[in-house]
């Protein structure tokens, strides 16, 4: 299982669809601009840009040049948040976590929940250590309290944020068996991510968390 992969452009455009399906209900949660889900449809347009067209280029090269671009074409906060992510998940592939170098956007099914907290994280390095342990602790207790699973919580390895790269197709897998509610799981996920730490932040993360997860657990299907 470990072997699959994931292609991104099709990874980020489950997420913008779901932004888009709610991008109503997200400019009525920003209270302070009215336009969350505005900026959240363009930044996740943006991203998709970049994956096209730097579609042949290597999975690192795409995320920093999504970085970029969303830098670039949006100013806002949730913007600034993403971007940083992308910026910080390029580095992420780049420095160990795979020696994957090929060309395209397919990615790892390992790799792909890692990179998508990094992202939601914001790139946040102060706090990427401590909200991955906490978020893969809340995640193994979630599937062994459900499940009754012999699978260890995440808080029980060693390696900080290498837990969840390790054990993310585990987490899935044991969640799926479990009947857990992949809405959860995405809750779960985000509340400790820096776009978890604002109301209408926490939803836009929550609907691409919720999305991602769901293909996922969808491939994962498939590959069995």
């Amino acid at each position: 299982m470990s072997q699959q992969t994931i292609d991104l452009l099709d990874l980020f455009g489950v997420a913008a669809q779901a932004i888009q399906q709610n991008r109503t209900q997200l400019n009525k949660a920003d209270t302070y601009n009215g336009n969350h889900g505005d900026n959240m449809a363009e930044i996740m347009e943006v991203v998709q840009q970049a994956m096209r067209e730097k579609k042949n280029a290597d999975v690192p090269s795409q995320l920093e040049y999504a970085a970029q671009l969303v830098r670039q074409k949006s100013n806002s906060g949730s913007a600034n948040v993403l971007a940083g992510g992308l910026a910080q998940a390029a580095q992420q592939f780049l420095g160990g976590q795979t020696q994957n170098k090929s060309k395209g956007s397919g990615i790892p099914m390992d790799l792909a929940l890692s990179l998508l907290m990094t992202i939601l994280n914001g790139g946040n390095k102060s706090q990427s250590s401590g909200s991955q342990d906490l978020v893969g602790s809340l995640l193994g207790s979630l599937v062994t309290g459900m499940s009754g699973s012999q699978k260890p919580a995440a808080s029980s390895k060693q390696g900080g944020g290498a837990d969840l790269l390790s054990m993310g197709l585990d987490l899935l897998q044991a969640s799926q068996e479990a009947g857990i509610d992949v809405g959860q799981l995405a809750q779960t996920l985000v509340s400790g991510t820096e776009m978890g730490k604002s109301d209408h932040r926490a939803q836009s993360g929550q609907l691409i968390a919720n999305a991602a997860l769901k293909m996922l657990m969808a491939n994962m299907a498939k590959g069995k």
